[in-house]
């Protein structure tokens, strides 16, 4: 089980620091985790970590000690999963919602709030798209996230959209598109992304 080492809820360290840091493990892993163009020029620009959690661990679970003094954000992740609860739709219910196997994360986000919290209007709220053996993307909303292996989180307390906007400044400079043309591209991927859950749900409730 991971555990925050000698705090509550340790530092999140600078991207910027020594060697001797928690931070360079996660720098060799911003390539493969974070999605382009989010990695252009932020390495010296948001504080993040990354927790490893166990085979068999609900992966939200053990992230939410991290979130016992400020809100965190998951920015990416590699590893299996064996198990997942997506959230079930508020408007049109379904009975099934669970799907079991062996699944590749693909791409997750979404942030993380202690119980305590909850009175400021806010929860814990994380997305998950994952790719099976017969290569179909699935996943949305998670309520449970069970380890197949062992999975390593990048997690932040900068948000998401701050660190997408200081990445599409970068980006703009370096390839000469637009502010709008990337925050378009980020909300068609939303649209894809909802449309992929909407299918898992259908998959999993199709009566034969």
């Amino acid at each position: 089980m991971a555990q925050p080492s000698g705090e509550v809820f340790p530092p999140l360290t600078s991207t910027a620091t020594t060697s001797n840091s928690r931070i360079p493990a996660a720098m060799e892993m911003i390539d493969d985790i974070l999605p382009q163009p989010l990695e252009q020029g932020l390495k010296n620009s948001f504080m993040a970590t990354v927790v490893e959690v166990d085979t068999s661990e609900d992966i939200l679970e053990e992230l939410l000690p991290y979130a016992a003094e400020d809100e965190i954000f998951i920015l990416a992740a590699i590893g299996k999963v064996s198990y997942i609860e997506l959230a079930n739709p508020y408007k049109d219910p379904v009975p099934n919602t669970v799907l079991r196997g062996n699944f590749e994360i693909s791409s997750i986000e979404g942030n993380i709030v202690w119980p305590k919290h909850h009175e400021k209007n806010k929860k814990s709220e994380v997305s998950v798209l994952v790719v099976g053996n017969d290569g179909l993307i699935r996943g949305g909303p998670v309520r449970t996230l069970i380890a197949k292996s062992p999975v390593k989180v990048m997690i932040s307390t900068t948000n998401k959209n701050v660190i997408q906007n200081m990445a599409s400044k970068e980006y703009e400079k370096e390839n000469e598109v637009s502010l709008f043309q990337f925050l378009d591209q980020a909300k068609r991927m939303e649209e894809v992304k909802d449309q992929i859950y909407k299918t898992t749900l259908k998959e999993l409730n199709q009566t034969n």
